[in-house]
Order: structure tokens, then sequence, then C-alpha cells
């Protein structure tokens, strides 16, 4: 493909929108607009579908999880060999907090962080107060 020195302005095949800088020779185009549209269509058309996990939450960090198939994962990596040789792993489901708990331990939190701040100031102003006595 040789160097162009002119250029000519053509309109999109798709939208219409104007095209500058294209070559010469080109007969028709495709602005940057519609690319993208195609190419997330198509992006999307190839998406995997969600999988449902094997187990909870993390359990691919467990030492040992086993599933409702009795088949034994070790840190997340199945072990064949293994396999109905222990039981089913129990999960216990975390209770879910009401709207006032959540603040109350919230509240607690700022507190103890209030109490250590207080605990530096005084362990600070002491260590001042030391060094100004010498």
């Amino acid at each position: 493909m040789g160097k162009t020195s002119s250029w000519q302005t053509l309109p999109c095949n798709e939208c219409g929108r104007i095209v500058e800088k294209v070559g010469e020779s080109a007969t028709g185009v495709i602005c940057s607009y519609c690319t993208m549209r195609k190419a997330l269509a198509i992006d999307a058309s190839i998406a995997k579908e969600h999988v449902p996990s094997i187990g909870p939450r993390g359990w691919h960090l467990r030492q040992v999880f086993v599933d409702v198939n009795l088949n034994v994962y070790h840190k997340g990596v199945e072990q064949p060999k293994l396999k109905g040789s222990l039981p089913v792993t129990k999960v216990k489901k975390a209770k879910a907090k009401t709207v006032a708990e959540r603040i109350e331990a919230k509240r607690l939190r700022e507190e103890k962080k209030q109490a250590k701040l207080i605990k530096l100031a005084k362990k600070r102003e002491a260590a001042k107060n030391k060094k100004n006595k010498k």
C-alpha cells in the first residue's frame, strides 16, 4: 500500500456521520462510533453466562471443603482420589444484622478509636512534661 498524498471526506455507511481523512481509493467508510457499537455487540454476544459457584463464599480459601457431591477440595483444588472419603462440609449462614445492630457496632468502633487517641495524647503529654522537667 503506497502513501496517499490526498484525502477525501465520506459519510459513514451506517449512520451518515462525516468521516474525514479517508484515502482517495476508498469507496465507503464506517465511523468510529459505529465500529465501537458493533464491537460491543459482538463482545456482549460472546460473554459467558454466570456459572453458579460450587460452594459458599470463600470455599476455595479453606483448607478442606467437601461439596454435596462429596467432591473433596484442598485449598480450592479438587482431589479426585479423596472423593467420598470425608463428610459434607457444614456451612453456617451469616446472620443478617439489623440496622440498629450495624449502627451500634459503628458507634462502638468510633468509641474505641476515640479512646485510643485520648490515650495516645495523654502519653505524649506525659512525655512532653517529663522532657520539660529535665
